[in-house]
């Protein structure tokens, strides 16, 4: 199980990478890619926390 958790963690971590570099590398990129990066970089982050969530969920953890 811990090695799914590290799986989510990864998934997370690579959208928040997405999103930092669309922030930061604005003076490289086009327009299209920044709005590219914010949204699949936003999609790929809640991904990894929802499964994160329905992982715990699964185990049996009370969120909230």
């Amino acid at each position: 199980m811990s090695a799914l958790y590290l799986f989510t963690l990864v998934v997370f971590l690579a959208g928040a990478a997405m999103v930092v570099w669309a922030h930061i590398g604005r003076d490289g990129l086009s327009k299209l890619e920044i709005g590219v990066l914010y949204v699949v970089g936003t999609a790929v982050a809640l991904l990894g926390l929802g499964m994160f969530m329905f992982l715990s969920q699964l185990a049996g953890v009370k969120l909230g």
